[in-house]
């Protein structure tokens, strides 16, 4: 099904893009964060490519939903155990939500929230845990 979707608008398309977002949620959603990681990948391509910001490598973006994606690719480096990947995600994703949405947005909260998270479940670093807790309440 995703062959023909792709087929119909295009492996370069944001609406590709979209679905491959979504896919990746699931999957992350069902624990086969292999495969989650592959489409969340595929998508952050595809929209930094649509974005202008294909060649950086720094992982900062212009784009709100390239901001997410970087979110969710973080979300599922924690689930894999690799704490650095995911808080360099996570980083890259708070940076670039404050810089397009201002500091007391509400998505910005959530990047400091999984960040909270991280420290909590994967790294049982329960002070730094709280201080990401405390900057997540907007």
């Amino acid at each position: 099904a995703s062959d023909m979707y792709k087929a119909c608008v295009g492996p370069n398309s944001l609406q590709f893009s979209q679905a491959l977002f979504y896919s990746g949620v699931i999957y992350l959603e069902a624990r086969d964060l292999e495969t989650a990681l592959e489409c969340l990948e595929e998508c952050l391509l595809i929209r930094r490519r649509a974005a202008g910001d294909d060649n950086n490598k720094d992982f900062s973006t212009n784009s709100a939903d390239n901001a997410d994606t970087l979110q969710y690719i973080g979300r599922v480096y924690s689930e894999m155990g690799n704490s650095a990947e995911a808080m360099k995600y996570f980083k890259a994703s708070l940076w670039a939500k404050e810089s397009i949405l201002g500091k007391d947005h509400l998505e910005v909260a959530a990047s400091y929230f999984d960040m909270g998270n991280l420290f909590l479940f994967k790294k049982k670093d329960f002070g730094a845990a709280v201080q990401f807790y405390q900057k997540s309440i907007v």
